[in-house]
């Protein structure tokens, strides 16, 4: 079905034809605007995240109660995870979502063990580490 044909009369007469707007026809095609961009980095920081953790992308699938080559697939651009898959493999780093998608975290994960350490800390202690951590960022 072209996808002109699913959107109501009105709205089809204003659209491009659909060439126009470089929908897929095969499923390696460019895909529209930004939406290949933001594939690209999905899987390129998936990737940065399961070398990070030193594990293939086999166990991984497999840890997570996928089929073998889920997260090959995804890494190869042949497919994406739901929204629900995208919850688990956040889930298998032990990260949040928002934390998936910000590439100046090198390491999301101890980033979020050392987190959760500070919150239990008294005021006294976290001042005394915010000092370390001041001195550190200056060398």
């Amino acid at each position: 079905m072209r996808r002109s044909a699913i959107l109501p009369h009105r709205l089809r007469a204003e659209l491009p034809h659909e060439g126009a707007w470089g929908f897929c026809r095969r499923k390696r095609d460019k895909r529209i605007g930004g939406m290949y961009v933001f594939e690209e980095s999905f899987r390129k920081r998936l990737i940065e995240l399961r070398m990070g953790k030193d594990v293939s992308a086999r166990d991984m699938s497999l840890s997570m109660g996928q089929s073998e080559g889920y997260i090959n697939k995804i890494e190869s651009g042949h497919s994406l995870p739901s929204l629900t898959g995208f919850f688990y493999i956040c889930e298998f780093f032990g990260i949040s979502p928002r934390d998936f998608f910000d590439e100046e975290i090198e390491n999301p994960a101890l980033l979020q063990q050392a987190m959760d350490g500070l919150k239990a800390l008294k005021d006294n202690d976290l001042a005394l580490i915010l000092g370390n951590i001041n001195r550190l960022r200056e060398k």
